[in-house]
């Protein structure tokens, strides 16, 4: 009988183990797993696009801005180079003054105009990874995805391309949009 008990537990041991070694096969095959490049969907989409362009718009006038200082610099400091030689002691020092101080306010103007950029990139381009981010979702969703990856994270070593569904989430954001 302490045999039999014994072969019984067994049993029960193996068909556990067969219960538990095969139960994630069967979640698996229910697996679907897509992924997504954002960077090109930002890129490609109409939104994206746009902003690009404004983006690239604000950084012209910056550039001219700044090289409008710099061209009103350039022209003080050469017409102080060729007066410098006939100018008194002291209106050389007052000279040298202002040119030092129009280069830390073209220095400075840099700075500023560098953070604003950068706040103005972070700007358009959160508000767009939000957007990108619900449309991605609504596409798992309807097309019954478990998981989506993003194409540039590091996580992502490879990817079959016939599970890149960007053109997808790219036409579902220009429809919003």
């Amino acid at each position: 009988m302490n045999t039999r008990l014994l072969n019984s537990f067994v049993m029960f041991c193996l068909a556990a183990v067969c219960c538990i070694a095969f139960a994630p096969t069967a979640q698996a095959a229910d697996l679907r797993v897509a992924f997504v490049d954002m960077q090109r969907a930002l890129s490609e989409s109409e939104a994206g696009s746009k902003a690009q362009k404004d983006y690239e718009k604000v950084v012209k006038e910056a550039q001219d801005e700044l090289n409008s200082k710099k061209a009103d610099f350039d022209r003080q400091q050469e017409k102080y180079s060729k007066q410098k030689n006939s100018l008194s002691s002291t209106a050389k020092t007052e000279r040298q003054e202002k040119l030092l101080s129009m280069e830390r306010d073209l220095k400075r103007s840099f700075q500023d105009q560098q953070e604003s950029l950068r706040r103005k990139n972070a700007q358009l381009v959160g508000g767009l990874v939000r957007e990108l981010r619900d449309v991605v979702s609504q596409v798992g969703k309807k097309e019954g995805f478990t998981v989506i990856l993003e194409k540039g994270s590091q996580a992502v070593l490879y990817a079959d391309n016939s599970i890149d569904i960007t053109d997808e989430v790219i036409k579902e954001f220009n429809r919003r949009n």
